[in-house]
């Protein structure tokens, strides 16, 4: 997926359709982010050295919408595995999906509780 933006990005430099592809890539494609980032962050310097645009590089040229979707995708995506993971393990164990949600609702119940006391306690 990483190949085909670069292409599309060499051949249609600042094209709407790099951009749509890179935000559906960094949703759908897990292991697009890094090579994603490692593509813009080297296009970001070459264009900042070539255009000689900037002084110094700094954490303004890389807080474009193309690396913050990077972050948010990245973000959504953890959680989300995350919890895809531990439901497909439970069914492969012979349990319910449903037994995951009852297991992270105790869990949080627990760490809310064990919060509450230790903030009591302090006070």
């Amino acid at each position: 997926m990483s190949s085909q933006i670069i292409i599309l990005d060499s051949i249609y430099p600042e094209a709407t359709v790099v951009y749509v592809i890179h935000y559906v890539a960094c949703a759908v494609d897990v292991f697009y982010i890094p090579f994603g980032a490692f593509y813009w962050v080297n296009k970001q310097y070459i264009v900042c050295t070539i255009k000689n645009d900037c002084d110094q590089l700094g954490f303004d040229n890389y807080s474009g919408k193309e690396f913050i979707s990077m972050i948010v995708c990245m973000l959504l995506q953890i959680p989300v595995f995350s919890l895809l993971l531990m439901i497909v393990d439970v069914k492969n164990q012979g349990g319910r999906a449903s037994d995951v949600f009852s297991y992270l609702f105790v869990s949080a119940v627990l760490i809310i509780t064990k919060f509450c006391l230790v903030v009591l306690v302090k006070k």
